[in-house]
């Protein structure tokens, strides 16, 4: 996790390269973004630094909850999945995993509703 005076580390995972571009432009300076567009540039980005990690659905060859479920270095690691239509056992499937949130995406790209377990 990030200390000091250094900006927040966050990983963020998505197969489409606008919403990454959206993404890393809604958060930095703030945030130091690093952006992924596979399951294996996530594993390479994930480290000890990290301070959030955000997954979507849109990965190509990944599933998300099956990837955060394969990283080394996700204990006490916030992260939320955002998905276009998630149903009950995919909500379910991801608190299982130990991923703290779920964001409803709106078709278009607008997350809302954020979802959390206690």
């Amino acid at each position: 996790m990030s200390r000091g005076g250094t900006a927040f580390q966050l990983v963020y995972a998505d197969g489409s390269s606008d919403c990454r571009k959206v993404v890393r432009s809604a958060f930095e300076p703030e945030w130091a973004v690093t952006t992924a567009e596979t399951g294996h540039a996530v594993d390479a980005a994930v480290d000890d630094d990290v301070d959030c990690l955000v997954v979507s659905p849109d990965l190509p060859e990944a599933d998300p909850i099956s990837l955060y479920e394969s990283l080394a270095d996700t204990d006490g690691l916030p992260t939320v999945l955002v998905a276009a239509d998630p149903d009950a056992d995919t909500v379910r499937q991801a608190f299982r995993a130990g991923l703290d949130h779920v964001v409803h995406q709106e078709p278009g790209g607008s997350p809302r509703h954020p979802s959390g377990h206690a």
